[in-house]
């Protein structure tokens, strides 16, 4: 791995005065992982089913593999609607490009240990958000608008003690703005994705059509 990665974990805690704007949900969020897997039934549904997410989720836009950048990107999604994104582009080492299948070195979206990043979406937010991920021990995660918890979820560790490929979607009723995200254990990320933002001019989206492939459901 690129030398670059003990960097990045210095930049990270740098910027994390500038999440500030998502602090205030976070604590609340936390307290819902930690008591219950799932709020406001009928509201909010999690998917580990790619298929039937993606199904249920009608358009949206995937960002990730091969068109992932390196080193910071915290804001270089804002075009697509995406606020802030604190995952990192890195180079992914050979046990886990063996796992994924992908050529040594490709870039994906990486954060080192005791990892708590909020990825923050432009109001009105977003109905639904996906990720196919990497991680040994348990993750949890919450959606929340605000400061509003509208669901929250525990993921296990991996029974095997190892990495394994995850997927883990969630659709809501009500828009959520901020997506959080918790692990004590390097996780990576190959693809994000979420519901489409109105916003973006046609040209901006031109110019960003290599890096955000759109789907529309079957």
């Amino acid at each position: 791995m690129k030398d670059d990665l003990r960097q990045l974990g210095i930049r990270r805690a740098n910027r994390s005065l500038l999440n500030a704007h998502v602090r205030d949900g976070c604590a609340l969020a936390a307290c819902v992982i930690a008591t219950t897997t799932v709020t406001a039934p009928g509201d909010v549904v999690w998917y580990h089913s790619r298929t039937a997410w993606e199904n249920a989720a009608g358009a949206i836009t995937s960002i990730g593999v091969p068109n992932v950048p390196s080193g910071d990107l915290s804001n270089y999604y804002q075009p697509l609607g995406v606020g802030y994104f604190p995952p990192d582009g890195a180079d992914i080492p050979a046990p886990f490009a063996d796992i994924w299948g992908v050529p040594l070195g490709t870039n994906v979206y990486w954060a080192d240990g005791d990892f708590h990043p909020t990825i923050f979406f432009t109001p009105p937010g977003v109905t639904a958000m996906a990720l196919d991920y990497l991680c040994i021990p348990q993750a949890n995660f919450a959606c929340t608008y605000g400061p509003t918890v509208l669901g929250g979820i525990l993921m296990p560790p991996m029974p095997t003690g190892d990495y394994f490929p995850r997927f883990l979607g969630v659709i809501s009723t009500t828009p959520f703005n901020n997506f959080h995200m918790s692990s004590n254990s390097t996780f990576w990320i190959r693809e994000v994705m979420f519901s489409q933002i109105p916003a973006p001019s046609v040209a901006v989206l031109l110019a960003l059509a290599p890096l955000a492939s759109r789907r529309r459901r079957r």
